[in-house]
């Protein structure tokens, strides 16, 4: 099977590598802020489908007693994770 690479100096590569550096940097952000303002972990950030996600509410279940709690998430949160793109269905803002 042949594959076809680019050369680490060519406009093409720079441009993949550049784009692909400011994805990260938004899904890392939006990781980060979801984080901050949810308390949520990170294996629990990474692997948050979309569809928990209404408005500007966070849907969760308490760890210890199971209860279904809604966070309200701040509008720059929401924003944030609008614009990054979803890596699939399932896992939402894995980087």
């Amino acid at each position: 099977m042949a594959r076809n690479y680019r050369a680490a100096g060519s406009d093409e590569y720079k441009t993949d590598v550049r784009s692909t550096g400011k994805l990260n940097a938004l899904r890392l952000k939006a990781i980060i802020l979801l984080m901050r303002y949810s308390g949520m972990r990170i294996g629990d950030a990474v692997s948050l489908s979309a569809e928990r996600i209404k408005g500007d509410k966070l849907f969760l279940y308490t760890q210890k007693t199971g209860q279904p709690v809604y966070t309200v998430l701040p509008p720059a949160v929401v924003n944030i994770l609008a614009a990054t793109p979803l890596c699939s269905a399932i896992i939402a803002y894995a980087v």
